[in-house]
């Protein structure tokens, strides 16, 4: 409990929204945990995934040279990302405030366009790697479609989009979701991106392992040329072996109380 207590004062002292006038923008509105329906694959998944809830839990890790941190709390949310930058401090922080940057502890003033770019890039990394938990979001729109058999396992598959109210400048991005028959484990997921040119990606979690009573795990990052390809028909594709593999995304150091 000493621990747990530390990492959240830490966590909830780098997301103060600052006394400074400085334009901030928010992200998408935080999860909305009950207030909503969910789709049942989604809540199972959860479940699953998360069997003690995700909510008032401080969690923290690495993700290649930068570390980060989030926070649930029925409705407020904070997540930061830190790293060294030329010998300069780096902290970046999103929260139901807004976003902010600072370099050496002083906040900076940034442009809306800068403002938006390294929000978007911490608020990605915590979206993907806190999958299928994220998927509570109120922008959602989810429909489930007919099963498929991937390397002989039997999957629930999930179609989520996002409405454009809710669903911020990428509101028009697409995602597939293969979630295990019986165990509603997240083993796949696919998407397709508009922004800076358009892309497809195709997802399989590696590595998954328990801690503090939650499912971590990473991916392999597997990319598709063509961009208008249904994202369902990626599993084939997968099965294969004719995607070409991206990256290894890892998180390291997890630490959740």
């Amino acid at each position: 409990m000493k621990y747990y207590s530390i990492l959240i004062v830490a966590i909830l002292a780098g997301c103060t929204t600052p006394d400074q006038s400085q334009e901030s923008l928010t992200t998408k509105k935080p999860p909305h945990y009950g207030n909503r329906a969910i789709h049942p694959f989604i809540q199972k998944s959860i479940q699953a995934h998360y069997p003690n809830g995700i909510e008032q839990r401080g969690i923290s890790f690495q993700f290649r040279d930068r570390f980060y941190s989030c926070y649930y709390d029925r409705g407020t949310y904070c997540f930061t990302r830190s790293y060294m930058s030329e010998e300069v401090s780096i902290q970046d922080t999103l929260s139901n405030g807004g976003f902010f940057r600072f370099l050496d502890g002083e906040l900076i003033k940034l442009s809306q366009e800068d403002s938006l770019k390294f929000m978007e890039g911490l608020n990605g990394v915590i979206y993907f790697g806190f999958l299928p938990d994220r998927l509570t979001d109120p922008a959602v729109v989810a429909d489930s479609l007919e099963p498929q058999i991937l390397n002989g396992k039997k999957y629930h598959l999930l179609r989520v989009r996002f409405t454009e109210e809710e669903g911020g400048e990428d509101f028009d991005d697409e995602f597939m979701y293969w979630f295990e028959w019986d165990s509603y484990l997240l083993d796949f997921f696919s998407y397709r991106y508009n922004r800076d040119g358009g892309g497809v990606r195709f997802r399989e979690a590696i590595n998954r392992r328990e801690i503090g009573g939650l499912i971590i795990q990473d991916y392999l990052n597997y990319k598709h040329e063509k961009l208008t390809i249904p994202l369902d028909s990626l599993s084939l594709i997968y099965r294969n072996s004719a995607l070409e593999l991206l990256s290894k995304i890892e998180f390291t150091s997890v630490k959740i109380k």
